[in-house]
């Protein structure tokens, strides 16, 4: 394990960036507000703000770099913390970047995205994202597993290696210095908060309204889709023992 001391701005001194690797409903969000903000939900906010609103998606605030989304500039690595959804097997990370993800049980991740579409569905000014994908609502769930993509519904795994070969994900979500669990973020980023060195408070963003009752018969052609994602994570080191006793 690497011995840790930190530099004027507080990273660690084998490392020059964090980068967070984004998987969709996992709790990304609060993540990424937590290192935006480093203690100041405000401050966050606003930083989250003039991310999306620079063409390039970088912001200078505080002495350090945020960037996000643009592929060129995280692979570039002139920043303090960056994320987006990009997957992480078509990045190259310099070596020195610290990587941090997130994961979460695939059947509530599956259905925090479905009950996500039906909140933008109802609201007057839905996400960009559901131009595509309010299609694959459909007229339920059912019709919500047929119409949306495989790399999707597995995106966990797909987020690893783009074959959703288990093997050779699990070897590269290896290169993640922390895997952070949306079932235990709290205690998840006060560890990291330690590590780092950094203030991290567990700002919750985007709580979702859509309640989703499943039958029996729902929920299993669910948990056989995401089979393959369920033994990526059982051969996760640190999150195995997790999931095996999680329901």
């Amino acid at each position: 394990r690497v011995v840790i001391t930190f530099t004027r701005l507080g990273l660690p001194e084998r490392f020059r960036r964090i980068y967070f690797v984004h998987i969709r409903k996992t709790g990304g969000s609060s993540i990424n507000l937590a290192f935006l903000a480093m203690g100041d939900r405000e401050v966050g906010k606003r930083r989250y703000a003039q991310l999306v609103k620079n063409p390039i998606h970088s912001v200078f605030s505080g002495n350090r770099v945020f960037a996000a989304w643009n592929k060129r500039n995280i692979e570039k690595g002139n920043y303090f913390y960056a994320f987006s959804h990009i997957p992480f097997w078509e990045l190259d990370l310099p070596s020195d970047t610290y990587v941090v993800t997130c994961l979460r049980d695939p059947v509530k991740r599956v259905l925090s995205h479905y009950r996500m579409l039906l909140d933008f569905k109802k609201s007057d000014n839905p996400h960009p994202s559901f131009a595509k994908e309010g299609a694959w609502l459909g007229d339920g769930f059912e019709d919500f597993l047929e119409r949306c993509p495989r790399e999707h519904l597995l995106g966990q795994l797909y987020m690893f290696l783009e074959t959703l070969d288990v093997d050779e994900a699990v070897r590269n979500i290896g290169s993640c210095q922390t895997i952070l669990l949306t079932e235990k973020l709290d205690q998840g980023l006060k560890n990291l908060e330690i590590e780092l060195n950094i203030p991290l408070l567990n700002l919750h963003v985007r709580k979702g309204t859509s309640t989703v009752q499943l039958n029996d018969q729902a929920v299993q052609k669910l948990r056989d889709i995401l089979e393959p994602e369920y033994a990526f994570l059982s051969r996760v080191p640190g999150v195995a023992d997790f999931y095996a006793d999680y329901s």
